[in-house]
């Protein structure tokens, strides 16, 4: 409904609660490190990654090929969080 009353194309609007959701979930155990620029434009990045990934599993491939796929992105995502700015400040990861 939200695409034909501002006349955008579906994709617009499920990337874009993609990204809410992406940021709710993951941003929070993060919002500490918000205040570094550098966290800032990796998580920019990372969330246009996780979107793009989305939009294109659900387009080409199907929702049940998302589950694995999104498991291996937010894994690799946060492999590098991890390694670059450290654990998030509200979890007990080690």
């Amino acid at each position: 409904m939200l695409a034909d009353k501002y006349h955008v194309t579906e994709a617009w609007v499920f990337g874009a609660w993609a990204a809410v959701f992406f940021f709710l979930i993951v941003g929070l155990g993060y919002r500490r490190k918000f205040r570094d620029p550098a966290f800032v434009s990796f998580f920019v990045a990372w969330t246009l990654v996780h979107v793009l990934v989305y939009l294109l599993v659900l387009a080409y491939l199907g929702f049940p090929w998302y589950i694995p796929i999104a498991v291996l992105e937010l894994w690799i995502g946060y492999t590098i969080a991890i390694r670059q700015f450290g654990p998030p400040p509200d979890k007990n990861i080690r």
